[in-house]
């Protein structure tokens, strides 16, 4: 299915990976978080985009959001 709307049915296996702990902050984050992007499609080796086509779309407008972010628009 590559409906990104479609709600997950109750019974889907769900798998416990580890434990995230966030435990300090860079102390120039603020600047730092200016120059980060979000590419929906870097994905680690072993894990595959589903064939969701807004997928393709989001690459495309977060490539534009940090375009602008850097030109100070």
């Amino acid at each position: 299915m590559n409906d990104g709307t479609a709600v997950w049915p109750n019974d889907r296996p769900q798998i416990a990976l580890g434990i995230l702990s966030l435990t300090t902050m860079a102390p120039d984050s603020a600047a730092i978080e200016k120059t980060l992007t979000f590419n929906p499609l870097l994905l680690v080796d072993g894990i595959a985009p589903s064939a969701d086509p807004i997928l393709l779309a989001r690459q495309i407008a977060y490539s534009f959001s940090v375009r602008r972010r850097f030109s100070g628009q």
